[in-house]
C-alpha cells in the first residue's frame, strides 16, 4: 500500500528544514518536531503502525539515488515509510514503485514537491540518480 498527501508542507517549512544541518543524514528521534507530528496525526487512518524508540527522520541528498529495496529491511523493525520532497532538482530523482527487485510493473511516483508520499515497508521502490541538488525529508516508523 502507497498514497500520497499533496502539498503536505509549506516552502518555508521546506527551507527550515534544508537550513537545519543537525538532520542532514542523521537519525533523529521522532520528539518535538512538529511536522513529523503532523505525519504521524494524517496517516494512522491509512497505515497501521507503532512508533517505536528505533523509528527516525532525517534530510537526505544522495545523488546515486537508491536501488530497488524494502524499507523493512532497514534496523529497527521498519512497518511505514515514507519522504517528503523538499528540494527538487532539475535531472532525475524520481521515485519508482514495483512487483519485485526486477522493477517488474515499474511505475513512477506522481510526487510533487512537498508532497508527502507513505508506503509500507514491504512495498519495492527505488529512486533514480539525480543531479545532487535534490533533498528529502525521509522518515521510517
Amino acid at each position: 500500500m502507497k498514497k500520497i498527501y499533496r502539498n503536505f508542507i509549506t516552502k518555508e517549512e521546506a527551507d527550515n528544514l534544508i537550513n537545519n544541518d543537525s538532520i542532514l543524514h542523521t537519525a533523529m528521534p521522532f520528539n518535538d518536531n512538529k511536522i513529523v507530528e503532523r505525519i504521524l496525526d494524517t496517516i494512522k487512518d491509512d497505515f497501521d503502525f507503532t512508533v517505536k524508540p528505533t523509528s527516525y527522520y532525517r534530510t537526505e541528498q544522495f545523488p546515486g539515488g537508491h536501488v530497488w529495496h524494502l524499507d523493512n529491511e532497514a534496523p529497527g523493525n521498519c512497518e511505514v515509510a515514507g519522504s517528503i520532497l523538499i528540494k527538487d532538482c532539475k535531472t532525475g530523482g524520481d521515485t519508482y514503485y514495483a512487483d519485485n527487485e526486477n522493477g517488474d510493473n515499474k511505475v513512477k511516483s506522481d510526487r510533487n514537491i512537498y508532497d508527502l508520499i507513505v508506503h509500507k515497508s514491504d512495498v519495492w521502490h527505488m529512486v533514480e540518480p539525480n543531479s545532487g541538488e535534490r533533498i528529502v525529508l525521509v522518515f521510517f516508523i
